[in-house]
């Protein structure tokens, strides 16, 4: 859940109007790698 969580929030702390299409794919690109960390 923790890890879900994580993601959804990275996921809406973007600034999606700042991102152009690239930027904004490596963005989500590097979340889904994002591995569980230690809270």
């Amino acid at each position: 859940y923790r890890m879900l969580n994580n993601r959804i929030s990275l996921f809406t702390n973007l600034r999606v109007d700042a991102l152009d299409r690239l930027a904004l794919q490596q963005h989500l690109d590097a979340i889904g790698r994002d591995t569980a960390k230690p809270n």
